[in-house]
C-alpha cells in the first residue's frame, strides 16, 4: 500500500476567503491568462482542495496554476477578508516540495540565479525582447508562452501603457 502524504495544513490563512472577486484584478496572471484557476480565488480552491486529499500533490494542473502565481502578494491588499494569501501559498510550496521534490529546470533557474555573471545577460536579453515587441508576438505560444506574456505585461520604467 503506498505511504499517504503527511498532511498540508494551509487552513489558517486561507479560512477567511469567501471568494468575493476583489483579488482578480489585483493579480497580475489571472490579467495575463484569464484562467480562474490562475487567480488567487482559483488556486485557493487548489489549495484547499490539496489540504482536503482530494488532489494528489503530483497532479498537473496543481502544479502548473500554484506555479503560474509571482508570490507577489498584490491580492492580500485587495482582499476585504484579509486572506494570507501568501502564508497559504508559500506553505502549499513547501509542502509540494517535500513530497515531489523540486524538478530539474527549477533546480537550475535556482543556480543560474545565484551567479549574477549567469542572469544579468538573462534579463537583459529579457528587456531587449520586451522593448522589440518579441515577447508580445511569442506571448501563447508553446511552452513557453505564459512567460513571454507575462514578460510582454510588464512596462520599462517611463514607458507610456500599450507603446
Amino acid at each position: 500500500m503506498p505511504e499517504r502524504p503527511a498532511p498540508l495544513s494551509v487552513s489558517p490563512a486561507l479560512d477567511p476567503c469567501v471568494h468575493c472577486g476583489f483579488c482578480l484584478p489585483a493579480c497580475p496572471t489571472y490579467l495575463a491568462t484569464g484562467e480562474e484557476a490562475d487567480s488567487p480565488r482559483g488556486r485557493i480552491v487548489l489549495m484547499r482542495a490539496l489540504a482536503q486529499g482530494e488532489l494528489a500533490p503530483d497532479d498537473p494542473a496543481v502544479t502548473e496554476h500554484l506555479d503560474h502565481c509571482l508570490g507577489c502578494r498584490g491580492c492580500e491588499p485587495a482582499c476585504p477578508s484579509g486572506v494570507e494569501y501568501g502564508r497559504g501559498l508559500e506553505a502549499t510550496r513547501a509542502w509540494l516540495a517535500e513530497q515531489n521534490g523540486i524538478p530539474l529546470r527549477a533546480r537550475i533557474v535556482l543556480r543560474v540565479f545565484r551567479h549574477r555573471w549567469l542572469w544579468r545577460p538573462l534579463l537583459t536579453a529579457a528587456r531587449w525582447a520586451r522593448n522589440v515587441g518579441l515577447a508580445r508576438a511569442l506571448s501563447g505560444k508553446g511552452r513557453i508562452g505564459f512567460s513571454f506574456a507575462s514578460l510582454a505585461a510588464t512596462r520599462r520604467p517611463g514607458a507610456v501603457p500599450g507603446h
